[in-house]
């Protein structure tokens, strides 16, 4: 899977390289090399706590709004797509967002706010906290660019997330917010353990996902899970 930046995205008129781009470029080059030292999980994480870490002070999650907002969207033009876009009754700021298994467990909403995402999407998360796949189970491809991703659905459960999405500030997330939810690897009972009605219990209304993990065959599926989503989307 190539992890690039579609074409489409680019400005039709790309603005002309400066000193503050040519010195973001190496800055991003020898920051990439330092991180390319730890194993792929730590790295995230790392990197994750640095920009939480930041955003706590107001001078510098400033500074990163002002670089990753789009400036004057109703006159920057794409190729093929606007600034803002519209689906499913959903409106988004732009048509660039982060999906789910980057922030398993809504502790980075905050610093996650920042980017200029047109939406975020938490998760997976199950009902009862997990550990996941044993490690190593994220692996670097660096001359495809791209990683493969053997998680497993680790995360907190469904409590510790639901108790930091009660608290987001009001202006932390200026995107839509998306949940991604599945069940635990021992469920013996998906459906009744994909408690959707939870959700409901936050301040705002938040996209509902439900997971199919890639498990054995003997695994049910979570159709009639999918058919209750969407009775309650209704």
């Amino acid at each position: 899977m190539q992890l690039s930046i579609p074409k489409l995205l680019y400005p039709s008129k790309p603005k002309k390289a400066t000193a503050f781009t040519n010195f973001a470029a190496n800055m991003y080059s020898l920051l990439r090399r330092l991180l390319f030292l730890l194993e792929p999980e730590t790295a995230h994480y790392f990197s994750m706590n640095i920009l939480n870490v930041l955003c706590r002070f107001p001078p510098a999650k400033s500074l990163l709004q002002s670089i990753f907002t789009t400036r004057n969207p109703n006159k920057v033009q794409f190729t093929k797509v606007g600034t803002a876009s519209e689906m499913c009754k959903l409106n988004f700021r732009n048509p660039v967002g982060l999906g789910a298994g980057f922030d398993k467990n809504a502790k980075y909403l905050n610093a996650l706010g920042t980017l200029g995402f047109g939406f975020i999407e938490i998760g997976t998360v199950t009902p009862k906290p997990q550990l996941g796949n044993e490690k190593p189970r994220l692996f670097r491809l660096p001359k495809d660019k791209a990683l493969i991703n053997r998680m497993g659905f680790n995360n907190e459960g469904q409590e510790a997330a639901l108790a930091r999405l009660r608290n987001i500030p009001p202006k932390a997330l200026r995107g839509t917010l998306g949940i991604t939810i599945g069940a635990n690897k021992d469920s013996d009972d998906r459906l009744a353990e994909i408690l959707v009605e939870r959700l409901d219990q936050l301040p705002r209304t938040p996209v509902r996902h439900a997971h199919r993990p890639r498990r054995g065959r003997d695994r049910p599926d979570l159709g009639d899970a999918l058919d209750e989503l969407g009775e309650q989307a209704a």
